[in-house]
């Protein structure tokens, strides 16, 4: 169990290991000022940042962020989203808050790369972020008071949904979990990849959102959900909620059967290579792509574009040299949502496929048969069929029950040509058609008002 010591001292140690001068981060996004104000801005904030603990932090945040706040205080219906760095997850819901009426604000800890930026600014104006710092976060915090709070919580960055809980007077404060630690293995097993006192913390910081946020979600499928809160002893509901396809970002191919060679894509993050395979079967992703290509299909990958095209070895380097090796395979620079479909057209099917047969499997059943990666929501938006592992149950049970796509384990993937080449690919178009129809954002919105209590 944390004491409260212990508790603050791992959030000294957050501040004092990001704390780098964010000025130049935070002022890009503030292009309203002038050579003056800027001068005068930057010295403020040398002098907050530069004599802990930031004497004028409180002037500093009234200077810099006034317009977001004056902005929350004067909309009638507001909703603020609040992540280390804001994902498409956000996005998506955030065009939708905006068609019933809420005007909206998107505030991220760290800086974000300019084409992201770019799209969220067209969507909803100015994005601001912290710069790192989580002292500036809550002193903001504390002075703003939205209709909802909207909190990504992500692992091993759950500080976040915390100081949203604490010092964050909006009516409702909902935490959106993406991978979940205590779900994800078992503390000895996680501990081989990462630090045990992280793991601990992120264990103390779930239990903590639990019992404190208005609405928990999380992509989960339901049993997992329910195994998730009866370990931290907690009785509450959980939201499954996704990143339902929105109408914008929808671009159909015609329906009309492929002929071979096949082209399947991966559009998402990649796991480092080097992280434990019985943690991570996914860190041999690049294996299953090379028996695909040695049956005559084409794979590329479309990376994160959060992240920048071979930056780190560690991640990209067993896929440069694949590359390298087989004509049929590509690495390709990821785009933004509302390019994504567009781009995915050229696809006939969006693919998953982890390597589990690298190491015997660490993860726990709960996060095996309840994961569900919101990629494959993006693969509908484009109207491709999906192929996912049948080791992951809850996304192999969803391609099946709508029947847009198919399960397929590790062992079976040698054969994968002969198993798409007798499947129904334009019924499978068909289905995604009729999934569109009934389970797109504009219906399923509806769950998260009924969680905070019907406040559309």
């Amino acid at each position: 169990m944390f004491t409260h010591a212990l508790e603050q001292k791992y959030f000294e140690a957050l501040e004092r290991r990001l704390q780098s001068n964010p000025f130049e981060a935070m002022l890009g996004s503030q292009t309203h000022l002038n050579g003056r104000d800027t001068e005068a801005l930057r010295k403020r904030f040398d002098d907050s940042v530069l004599d802990p603990p930031y004497k004028d932090l409180d002037e500093f945040v009234n200077v810099f962020f006034g317009d977001l706040i004056e902005g929350i205080a004067a909309a009638p219906k507001s909703v603020l989203f609040v992540s280390l760095v804001p994902y498409f997850v956000q996005l998506k819901l955030a065009k939708m808050l905006e068609r019933h009426g809420y005007r909206v604000f998107v505030l991220s800890v760290q800086p974000v790369v300019d084409h992201i930026k770019r799209m969220f600014c067209e969507s909803f104006g100015d994005v601001y972020n912290t710069g790192g710092s989580y002292q500036v976060l809550q002193t903001l915090l504390e002075k703003i008071s939205p209709t909802i709070a909207y909190v990504q919580c992500w692992m091993w960055h759950y500080n976040v949904g915390r100081l949203v809980l604490d010092h964050c007077s909006a009516e409702h404060r909902v935490c959106d979990f993406y991978d979940i630690t205590s779900v994800f293995a078992e503390p000895d097993k996680l501990q081989v990849a990462f630090d045990r006192g992280q793991i601990d913390m992120d264990h103390y910081l779930e239990r903590y959102i639990l019992k404190n946020a208005d609405v928990v979600v999380s992509r989960y499928a339901e049993p997992t959900n329910r195994q998730w809160t009866r370990s931290h002893g907690v009785d509450r509901p959980i939201l499954r909620f996704n990143a339902y396809p929105v109408s914008d970002y929808v671009s159909l191919k015609a329906i009309k059967r492929p002929k071979s060679p096949y082209r399947l894509v991966y559009a998402g993050g990649l796991i480092p290579s080097n992280l434990p395979p019985g943690l991570f079967p996914e860190a041999f992703m690049w294996n299953m792509f090379e028996v695909i290509c040695a049956q005559g299909i084409e794979v590329d990958v479309l990376h994160d574009p959060h992240r920048a095209l071979m930056d780190d070895e560690a991640v990209y380097g067993p896929y440069v040299a694949l590359a390298e090796r087989e004509p049929k395979f590509r690495m390709r620079d990821g785009v933004t949502p509302d390019l994504l479909a567009q781009v995915l057209q050229q696809y006939d099917f969006g693919i998953l496929l982890a390597d589990f047969s690298q190491a015997r499997s660490e993860l726990t059943w709960a996060q095996r048969s309840g994961v569900f990666a919101t990629k494959l929501l993006s693969y509908i938006e484009a109207g491709l069929p999906i192929i996912v592992n049948a080791e992951y149950s809850a996304m192999a049970k969803f391609v099946d029950r709508f029947n847009i796509g198919v399960a397929v384990t590790t062992e079976e993937v040698g054969a994968l040509h002969d198993i798409i080449s007798v499947l129904d690919y334009r019924e499978m178009q068909r289905a995604i058609r009729s999934y569109l129809a009934n389970n797109c954002m504009a219906v399923m919105i509806h769950d998260l008002f009924d969680a905070m209590g019907d406040i559309s």
